[in-house]
């Protein structure tokens, strides 16, 4: 039989309530400890993930365009560089499916699922790229980004193109292939992204201008004006970043004249102190 208060005497042991106070000291901190870490985890794994911040955009693609504002800023070697490229995702597109069905048919609409994006073709020496989502995997009708980033160890012109596929689904009247989902590749223009020779007397693009070329746009026929010496040498870059033209000047505000077709040209300068780069827009 049970005496009366037992189990309340039982309590009493001093060496039962020490040892209950341990396990039950133990299973709180271990809890406590896992939680920490989990939540530490999460918000390293948010950080990580978060590598640019989408810009506010209007329209489909790619932010800067390409087509229209092709220029990224300017980087130097040896100094840290970080540029961001906001992406709109299309919900739909109109495409041509006559090679997956095997004859000619009409273009047809087709909806956006996902675009994955790839590793970027160009991008100077010691840039690399992220994504936000961290996937790179961005939803149809959603906004994303990338970003470029690192330090450059190599100079030049450099056109760098932004890689990467839509996953569509395919209307079921579409024949042969109707309700299926496609891999299809996302064509883009070249970006231009300008290395500098040195980062000593760094003058980037749309940045520092102690030199100038007037007009610009030009027909071909311009000055240079500003810190500009006698016997100066220029080299004109085409977008695929090759040399195309070259000049020497006697002095600020020379007349000089170039022959090259309309289109968007790279002038860099030479010195000493190192190289600095502008754009010059033929019409």
């Amino acid at each position: 039989m049970i005496k009366p208060f037992q189990l309340f005497e039982e309590k009493k042991h001093p060496s039962s309530i020490l040892q209950f106070s341990v396990i039950l000291y133990r299973t709180i901190y271990t809890t406590m400890k896992t939680s920490i870490l989990l939540f530490s985890l999460f918000l390293s794994i948010g950080a990580i993930a978060q590598n640019c911040t989408p810009a506010t955009v209007t329209g489909d693609g790619l932010h800067p365009d390409p087509n229209t504002n092709p220029g990224l800023p300017v980087g130097s070697i040896g100094n840290p560089y970080e540029t961001i490229i906001t992406i709109k995702v299309p919900l739909a597109l109109v495409v041509d499916l006559s090679a997956q069905i095997g004859f000619p048919t009409p273009p047809v609409g087709t909806v956006v699922n996902t675009l994955t994006l790839n590793n970027p073709i160009g991008l100077p020496n010691g840039l690399s790229q992220s994504c936000f989502p961290s996937t790179c995997v961005m939803n149809g009708g959603t906004t994303g980004c990338i970003v470029f980033s690192g330090t450059p160890t190599s100079s030049g012109v450099n056109q760098v193109i932004v890689t990467g596929s839509y996953n569509v689904s395919v209307p079921a009247v579409v024949p042969l292939i109707g309700g299926t989902s496609l891999d299809l590749p996302a064509a883009n223009l070249p970006y231009t992204l300008v290395i500098n020779t040195s980062n000593a007397s760094i003058e980037v693009l749309e940045g520092n201008y102690s030199w100038l070329m007037v007009p610009n746009p030009s027909d071909g026929t311009f000055a240079v004006i500003g810190d500009v010496k006698n016997g100066e040498s220029f080299t004109i870059f085409n977008t695929n970043g090759q040399a195309v033209d070259s000049f020497t000047v006697s002095g600020a505000g020379e007349s000089l004249s170039v022959n090259l077709d309309a289109g968007v040209y790279f002038v860099q300068k030479e010195n000493v102190a190192g190289a600095s780069i502008q754009r010059l827009v033929i019409e």
